[in-house]
């Protein structure tokens, strides 16, 4: 599996996000048009970690995948990505939950389509008040601390009619895709 910063360059090479399996055959075909070599869907989603397996990618693969995206090997990007940063300055949309006033409601979706809506109580603690396809269900309190555009959903526990969940992930493929607040006397319910 590749890591963020790579993939954020296959998905500028490519010109748009890829999250889903159509994604992921279109993406095949472009790099077979670009490099005219054939890489298969399987692989590419292996790589992108949207199938879960050992198997190491070879070396042809990710050569390959690097010329693609305009380097001369795997080597020289993935010290691109290294250098161009594992960390910078964004401007991305994010929340800091405790810095919300109580009774705030935090409307989220992410892929494929999942919408969550979360009163803010206190502090970091939340709770589910509407839930559209998503695993977490109305009324769970969820303990998150921050929200950020474009990154997975991360609760530290989601407590469900008194018993505690255990921690919690969404959007893991392409993370959250909006985030918006609504003051606590705007919400309709």
């Amino acid at each position: 599996m590749i890591t963020v910063a790579e993939k954020t360059l296959i998905e500028q090479r490519f010109g748009r996000e890829i999250r889903y399996p159509a994604d992921v055959e279109a993406l095949h075909y472009d790099v077979l048009a670009s490099t005219g070599e054939n890489i298969s869907v399987n692989t590419l989603k292996r790589l992108l970690g949207m199938v879960t397996d050992v198997k190491q990618a070879r070396q042809f693969t990710l050569d390959t995948i690097a010329h693609y995206v305009g380097h001369e090997s795997w080597e020289a990007m993935v010290q691109f990505a290294r250098e161009r940063g594992n960390s910078a300055f964004e401007d991305v949309e994010s929340v800091d939950v405790s810095s919300l006033k109580e009774g705030d409601v935090i409307e989220l979706t992410y892929a494929p389509d999942r919408m969550v809506r979360m009163r803010h109580c206190k502090g970091e603690e939340c709770v589910v008040t509407v839930s559209v396809n998503s695993k977490l269900c109305k009324g769970d309190v969820v303990d998150v601390s921050h929200l950020v555009l474009g990154y997975t959903l991360y609760a530290k526990n989601v407590t469900r009619n008194g018993n505690s969940m255990g921690c919690f992930t969404a959007g893991k493929i392409g993370g959250i895709s909006s985030i918006r607040i609504i003051k606590g006397n705007d919400v309709e319910e």
